[in-house]
């Protein structure tokens, strides 16, 4: 699948993208002290002699927010958009287009010490793989203030946290990355063209560590063309590509041989039969609801040009 970095991440990359980021920023910055590193499980970085655990501590309300906000804004489907802006004015945030106002709010560490302390109890549970030394990467939207920096230290301190983590990292907003160890505290510029590029390794990185299937099934014309698309320049590593399609471009990647089968619904006989339950239910009201199967054709590459399937794609150009 190709990556469009001005585009939201894809659902399914997010469990982890984080961990791909927080491994290229360690390797490329430390490349001596994290040379074996490599994504695992419990903890999430694993090399010789360390694990690293990675976290988020972000308000998650705020969170939810901006990734429907991103999801809007890139949005072509109105009834989805809808949905979107819907879920942003629950979570207490209107949607201004393409120049969002965020509602303003104190700088605060309550999420990190939380996101801390929740690590911490994890490590505890001893559910862990053993290494002689444990360290914690954590990301923020929290800016690191002189006085945030001074209770950030001091908290570490008070709450024993270096006795569990010998090195903890504080990424703040992607631009300066805060190292903290018992005796030490350095601060580290992170260049945000270098940073930029290294996020887009990062997307493509956790969409490699995907399992590899052997189809694709896609419900709606959107999904099957895009599919298509990701399988012409073999994004789909071979995969087969079957399908709900009603569009000219789905008819495309059936007749290249991309997608192996489409199945086309009778729109007008969907319409009418909608229209018709919804004068129905008009009269009743206690009706229940009933599925009902939708008149469809069955296309393949061998029978493309049939006169019957001809008109079909017809239909589908005007």
């Amino acid at each position: 699948m190709k990556i469009d970095k001005n585009k939201p991440l894809p659902d399914h990359t997010k469990l982890d993208y984080d961990e791909c980021c927080a491994l290229l920023v360690l390797k490329e910055r430390f490349p001596d002290r994290y040379s074996t590193l490599k994504i695992s499980d419990k903890p999430d970085l694993q090399g010789v002699n360390v694990g690293v655990e990675v976290t988020i501590a972000d308000d998650r309300k705020h969170q939810e927010a901006l990734n429907n906000w991103l999801k809007a804004y890139h949005c072509d489907d109105e009834k989805k958009r809808k949905c979107y802006i819907e879920r942003m004015k629950q979570l207490g945030v209107e949607y201004t287009g393409g120049i969002q106002f965020w509602p303003g709010h104190v700088p605060s560490l309550k999420h990190v010490k939380e996101s801390v302390n929740t690590k911490i109890g994890k490590l505890k549970s001893r559910n862990y793989e053993e290494f002689p030394s444990y360290e914690l990467f954590i990301f923020t939207d929290t800016w690191m203030y002189e006085n945030i920096l001074k209770e950030m230290e001091s908290f570490l301190a008070d709450s024993n946290v270096f006795k569990y983590f010998n090195r903890v990292y504080v990424f703040e907003q992607g631009s300066n990355l805060h190292i903290f160890e018992e005796n030490n505290y350095q601060r580290v510029v992170i260049d945000m063209t270098e940073q930029s590029e290294r996020n887009i390794r990062a997307r493509r990185k956790s969409l490699e560590a995907q399992p590899t299937v052997d189809l694709v099934v896609a419900l709606d014309d959107r999904s099957l063309t895009a599919a298509g698309e990701a399988a012409a320049k073999n994004d789909l590593h071979g995969a087969l590509v079957y399908g709900i399609g009603n569009s000219s471009e789905a008819v495309y990647y059936l007749d290249i041989g991309v997608a192996e089968c489409l199945v086309v619904p009778d729109e007008f006989s969907v319409g009418y039969q909608s229209l018709t339950r919804l004068a129905e239910n008009l009269r009743r009201f206690f009706k229940s609801a009933e599925g009902s199967t939708v008149t469809h054709t069955v296309i393949r590459k061998e029978n493309l040009f049939t006169e019957e399937n001809q008109e079909i794609i017809y239909t589908m150009s005007q």
